[in-house]
């Protein structure tokens, strides 16, 4: 599942800038301690987001996957992206991937989304 940024590089380039400007810094004109700890809780709060993103990231693929177990052991109606005409077959499988959720149906995975309808066996 893609976020729309990658977290770990936000950090670690917060992190580079704070040493680089730290690194840089005259030492006749240090930087001054309110804006030493400001940077810090900034970082903090950058850390306190990625923790954040990190655990909402899987606690939606839980959601999803356990959404997916329903399917197994059922019939369904799906439409393959190479294929215009609706198939039928059993789920025997549910995973999870950067594309979302897949069902595993007569030999060939396929997303949740191209399922039409759900039938017992």
């Amino acid at each position: 599942m893609n976020t729309g940024f990658d977290s770990s590089s936000l950090k670690t380039d917060f992190l580079n800038l704070f040493v680089t400007q730290i690194q840089n810094q005259n030492p006749l004109e240090p930087m001054d301690q309110q804006d030493f700890l400001s940077q810090l809780a900034q970082f903090s709060v950058v850390e306190g987001i990625t923790n954040m993103n990190s655990q909402l990231t899987k606690s939606i693929g839980g959601q999803q996957l356990a959404q997916g177990i329903d399917l197994v052991g059922k019939n369904i109606t799906f439409q393959t992206a190479d294929s215009e005409q609706m198939q039928v077959g059993l789920v025997d499988q549910v995973m999870i991937d950067h594309d979302g959720l897949l069902a595993h149906v007569n030999g060939q995975t396929i997303p949740i989304a191209n399922i039409s309808s759900v039938f017992a066996v």
